[in-house]
C-alpha cells in the first residue's frame, strides 16, 4: 500500500529511520554524528551538510533529491520496507563496545547468581560453630537466622538483576538489529579470538575442575579429620562452586560474543551454548536446592542432618555440567 505525501526533510528522516528500526543513537553512529544532531535534524532545528546528506542517501538507499526537496513524494508504507532493510554496518569500535556490554551484563548477572548460590553459607557457618562447641546457640535459632539470611540474599540478588536493565536493553537492541561487519573488522576480530582461545580453555578447565572437586573437602574431612565438622567443610564446597562459576561463565560469554560478531549476529553459527546453559542452571537449580533444603530442615528441625542435601546437589550439579558439555560437543561445528 502506498500513499502520496508532501514531506519535509525532518519528516522523511524520521520515517526512514523508523522503517529501518533504528534508534537515534544507532543512526548517529552510522552517520558519525552525535545523537543530538540527529534529534535536531528530526525536529527541524537544523539540517545536515551536503556530505551528511550523501551519507544518509547511501544508508537509506534513496536519492539525495528525495531527501532535500520538499515535494510530493511517493513513500513506501513501513510494512513494505521492513523486509528490505539494509544491514547496519558495524565498526570495530562498535563491536568492541558490544563485547564490553556483554561482559558487563555477565558480571552483574553472575554477581546475582553467586549471591543466591552462597546464601546458605551464613547458616552453615553458624551450625558448624555450634557443632564444634564454639558457639552457644540452639540449632533452631541458627537455622532461623540462616533462613532470614537466605531470604535477604535472594532479595538482594533480585535487586542486582533488575539493576542490569539498561545494559540488557542495549545488548538486546544490538542483537535484534540486522548488521554486518565493516571492512577489515572480521579479520581483526578473528585474530583477537585466536589469541583469546587459550585463555578460554584455561579458564574453562579451571572452572570445571572446581565443580568436579567441590565435594572433595567433605570427603577429606570425613576420612582424614574426625574432629572437623562436615558443616564446616560445606563452606569450602560453596567457595569452590562459586569460583568455578566465576571462571566458566565469563570465559564462555566472551567466546560466545566473538562468535556472534563474526557470524553477523547468527546465533546458530559457531556459537557455544555454555554461558546461557550454566546461567540458567545456576539461576534455577540452586534456588530449587535451597527450597528443598529449607523445607526438609524446617519440617524435621534436624539441621545437623539435612545439610547432606548440599553435597548430593553439588555432585548432581557437576553431572549436569558434564552432560551439557557432552551435548555441546555432539553438535555439528562445536
Amino acid at each position: 500500500m502506498q500513499g502520496t505525501h508532501k514531506m519535509k526533510f525532518a519528516d522523511k528522516l524520521i520515517r526512514l529511520r523508523r522503517q529501518y528500526g533504528w534508534s537515534q543513537e544507532e543512526l548517529a553512529e552510522q552517520v558519525d554524528v552525535s545523537r543530538q544532531s540527529i534529534s535536531k535534524w528530526e525536529s527541524g532545528q537544523s539540517v545536515p551538510d551536503l556530505d551528511r546528506i550523501v551519507k544518509l542517501s547511501d544508508i537509506f538507499q534513496v536519492s539525495t533529491d528525495y531527501l532535500v526537496k520538499d515535494a510530493d513524494q511517493t513513500v513506501t508504507a513501513p510494512g513494505e520496507a521492513t523486509a528490505e532493510r539494509k544491514a547496519r554496518r558495524v565498526s570495530f569500535e562498535a563491536a568492541k563496545e558490544y563485547l564490553a556490554l556483554k561482559q558487563q551484563q555477565t558480571r552483574v548477572n553472575l554477581k546475582g547468581a553467586l549471591i543466591i548460590v552462597c546464601s546458605p553459607m551464613i547458616m552453615f557457618g553458624l551450625l558448624a560453630l555450634i557443632d564444634l562447641d564454639l558457639l552457644a546457640m540452639d540449632n533452631s535459632h541458627a537455622g532461623g537466622i540462616g533462613v532470614i539470611s537466605i531470604l535477604v540474599a535472594v532479595l538482594v540478588a533480585i535487586y542486582v538483576f533488575l539493576g542490569n536493565g539498561e545494559v540488557n536493553e542495549q545488548v538486546e537492541r544490538f542483537e535484534t538489529t540486522k548488521y554486518e561487519l565493516a571492512a577489515g573488522v572480521h579479520a581483526t576480530l578473528s585474530a583477537e579470538l585466536k589469541q583469546y582461545r587459550p585463555t578460554y580453555t584455561r579458564q574453562t578447565a579451571l572452572g570445571i575442575a572446581c565443580f568436579v572437586l567441590s565435594p572433595a573437602p567433605l570427603l577429606a574431612g570425613a576420612i582424614f579429620f574426625d574432629n572437623v565438622s562436615g558443616l564446616a567443610t560445606m563452606l569450602l564446597l560453596f567457595v569452590m562452586v562459586a569460583v568455578g562459576l566465576t571462571r566458566v561463565v565469563p570465559a564462555s560469554t566472551t567466546l560466545e560474543t566473538y562468535n556472534l560478531l563474526l557470524n553477523d549476529g547468527d546465533k546458530d553459527a559457531g556459537k557455544t551454548e555454555e554461558t546461557k546453559q550454566i546461567e540458567r542452571l545456576a539461576a534455577f537449580y540452586w534456588p530449587a536446592v535451597v527450597a528443598v533444603f529449607l523445607g526438609w530442615s524446617l519440617y524435621t528441625m534436624q539441621w545437623n542432618v539435612t545439610w547432606v542435601v548440599w553435597p548430593v546437589a553439588s555432585l548432581l550439579f557437576v553431572a549436569l555440567i558434564g552432560f551439557m558439555k557432552f551435548k555441546q560437543g555432539e553438535k555439528p561445528g562445536a
